[in-house]
């Protein structure tokens, strides 16, 4: 397989392939989508420069964007529940924004009282559903720890 770079046809002791000088992130992130346990090289052969794939996504910063689903507490003790990918800027939001959510610009201050972490914004918009059917006896044991995730 040829990503960005001039690999000039040479492999890796460990079985992958060099990438050559200045390879993109997105290069790489087409090769790391090839397979899991795929050992990426980097660099010329035997020096310092050459990484795993672990090593060369830390280092070109390909994470992956972590979802949130969180749960709320109004000024009036009642739950909001939604979802997002930045927390801290979403609840700035809800305290301090004119846009944003209806229900708590009406109900502020609100104060985050629970959350979960998720790769993928299906998941946490699928478990933001989920915590919107419980009761709110359920939420309460939930937030404190009582009730399985």
């Amino acid at each position: 397989m040829s990503i960005a770079g001039s690999s000039n046809g040479r492999t890796s002791p460990f079985g992958g392939e060099y990438l050559g000088s200045n390879p993109s992130p997105a290069a790489l992130l087409r090769y790391c989508s090839s397979g899991p346990s795929t050992a990426i090289n980097y660099g010329e052969e035997g020096s310092e420069e050459s990484f795993t794939l672990f090593r060369t996504t830390k280092r070109y910063n390909l994470n992956f964007m972590t979802y949130f689903m969180y749960i709320l507490e109004c000024a009036d003790k009642s739950f909001y529940v939604g979802c997002t990918n930045d927390l801290q800027k979403r609840l700035r939001q809800h305290n301090e924004s004119k846009s944003g959510a209806h229900y708590t610009k009406i109900r502020r201050p609100v104060i985050l009282v629970y959350s979960e972490k998720f790769t993928t914004l299906k998941k946490a918009r699928a478990r933001e559903g989920e915590l919107k059917r419980l009761k709110r006896s359920e939420k309460i044991n939930l937030i404190d720890g009582k009730l399985a995730v």
